[in-house]
């Protein structure tokens, strides 16, 4: 299992575009996707995430290679509908609890 967190700073006015944005592209999950969060940090009011679990590294993997044939992926798009460029990080998950 794999996460990836896409993170911006994004202009409160902008706000409402990254949420229709995220919404639009909610309607089409791109294989070996579980899960996606957008999330809004509380501390630093202008910081927004989109928080994905993968079921692996090879969905990951085809990502990469649609990036490399000069594609941008989905959640670069809904930063870039919002004025925002994001930063990009992968997570191995090397332990998981699930609920009891």
């Amino acid at each position: 299992m794999m996460i990836t967190i896409l993170e911006a700073h994004v202009a409160r006015e902008n706000w409402p575009l990254l949420e229709q944005a995220y919404l639009r592209s909610s309607q089409q999950t791109p294989p070996g996707m579980e899960q996606s969060f957008l999330i809004h940090s509380i501390e630093d009011e202008d910081l927004w995430q989109i928080l994905t679990v993968w079921s692996g590294m090879p969905s990951l993997q085809q990502i990469q290679r649609s990036k490399e044939a000069g594609g941008t992926p989905r959640g670069v798009l809904i930063f870039q509908e919002a004025h925002a460029q994001p930063t990009h990080t992968v997570f191995e998950v090397v332990q998981h609890r699930p609920q009891a």
